[in-house]
């Protein structure tokens, strides 16, 4: 029986994924700051408490999973934060509060389990980052700038793994309708403007799980944005103006 790890597992697309995991002949580790100790909620289900802000509690929470025998065959790096405002507006705490749990604490987590994994002689790491890491918008700078770091991150680290038969995916999802919207916008206007446009946390999560299978290399979510993203690239102030309403929203 595999055994799946997945941060930021208490709410939104993590319990969302967590749901379809549970379908499946797996045993889940969730792991979220406001957990305890490991526990054994319900046959192949565990908690167990994870703060990516602090690194005493990343290396309890591997000491404990390793200890109880849980040893991930499949991570999914799926716990963010965010603030959407201009960036100058953001408190010196608040960015990095963002970078420590977006990009720094995952860093220091996938260190942490890497050599578990490479004892085993394989493994899959899924990385949730977000569009926001390909197409940057205003009032996103701060955490488009951790999403760009968590892309660049996979893309070298997939090619450090690659040697001991782990795999690294990364997802980049649109918006989506969680409660994570909620406590990056304090306006609370972004979910209006964008619920014509905003993904089902479910269907994201049965994207996710699908994944685990295929092991794809990326997947961009909703699809056409592959496109978009390749054209940014090559001109960007031509998307940026094409798309003005979009780049403001927030």
């Amino acid at each position: 029986m595999k055994t799946i790890w997945i941060t930021g597992a208490s709410s939104g697309l993590g319990e969302a994924v967590v749901n379809q995991l549970k379908k499946n002949h797996v045993q889940v580790v969730k792991l979220a700051s406001r957990y305890q100790n490991l526990t054994e909620t319900e046959p192949n289900v565990f908690e167990c408490k994870l703060d990516l802000s602090d690194i005493s509690s990343i290396h309890h929470a591997v000491t404990q999973l390793e200890e109880a025998n849980l040893i991930p065959d499949t991570v999914i790096n799926n716990a963010g934060i965010g603030q959407f405002a201009e960036s100058w507006k953001i408190a010196d705490e608040d960015v990095q509060r963002v970078f420590q749990v977006n990009i720094v604490g995952l860093i220091q987590f996938t260190n942490q389990f890497i050599p578990l994994m490479i004892a085993n002689g394989n493994g899959h790491i899924v990385q949730i980052a977000s569009q926001a890491g390909k197409v940057a918008t205003a009032k996103a700078s701060v955490y488009a700038a951790t999403k760009h770091a968590l892309i660049g991150y996979s893309n070298g680290l997939r090619l450090e793994l690659k040697s001991y038969g782990i795999d690294l995916s990364v997802i980049n999802p649109g918006p989506i309708q969680t409660p994570f919207l909620q406590s990056a916008d304090k306006s609370g206007t972004y979910g209006e403007k964008m619920s014509a446009h905003l993904l089902q946390p479910e269907e994201v999560a049965k994207r996710i799980v699908k994944m685990l299978n295929t092991k794809e290399r990326e997947i961009d979510l909703p699809k056409y944005m592959t496109v978009i993203a390749k054209v940014y690239q090559l001109a960007p102030a031509i998307v940026e103006k094409l798309g003005k309403r979009f780049f403001y929203k927030k």
